[in-house]
C-alpha cells in the first residue's frame, strides 16, 4: 500500500555511515546545498524513480530511475537529513545534481536537491 508524504517529513533523522573512507570521498558540504555545489560536474535533472536505502556497499542509498536498468548512488554528509528507514521504498519525481558523470555500466552519483509526488511503500 502506498502512502503519500511529503520529502521534509520523509528525510527527518541523522545519517550515520559505517565506512568512513566513503564517506569522506563521497561527501559534500551540505551548506553550499546540492543544486550550488562547485563540486558538480553537469546540470540537475529530474527523474520518477524509487529510492531505497539498505545496499549492499556504499552508497546505501540509491534512486533506480523506474524503467531503466541504472542505480544512482545517494551522496551525503554527515549533517544529512535523511532518514534510516530500510523497510520502505519511496517513489516519486526527485530533482538530483551529478557529481560524477553519466557513463554506461558505472553508477553515476547524485545529490538530491527536492522530491515531489513522494509516495511510501512497504518493502515485501
Amino acid at each position: 500500500m502506498l502512502s503519500r508524504i511529503t520529502f521534509a517529513d520523509y528525510f527527518k533523522l541523522p545519517h550515520s555511515c559505517a565506512i568512513d573512507t566513503v564517506c569522506a570521498a563521497t561527501s559534500m558540504d551540505m551548506s553550499l546545498g546540492c543544486k550550488t555545489n562547485p563540486r558538480l560536474v553537469g546540470q540537475c535533472f529530474k527523474i520518477h524513480g524509487r529510492l531505497s536505502q539498505g545496499y549492499v556497499g556504499p552508497p546505501s542509498r540509491k534512486i533506480w530511475p523506474i524503467g531503466t536498468k541504472r542505480l544512482l548512488g545517494v551522496v551525503e554528509s554527515d549533517n544529512s537529513t535523511f532518514g534510516e528507514d530500510v523497510d520502505h521504498f519511496v517513489y516519486g519525481d526527485f530533482e538530483v545534481c551529478p557529481f560524477t558523470p553519466s557513463q554506461p555500466n558505472w553508477m553515476q552519483f547524485v545529490c538530491i536537491e527536492s522530491g515531489s509526488n513522494l509516495y511510501v511503500q512497504k518493502r515485501p
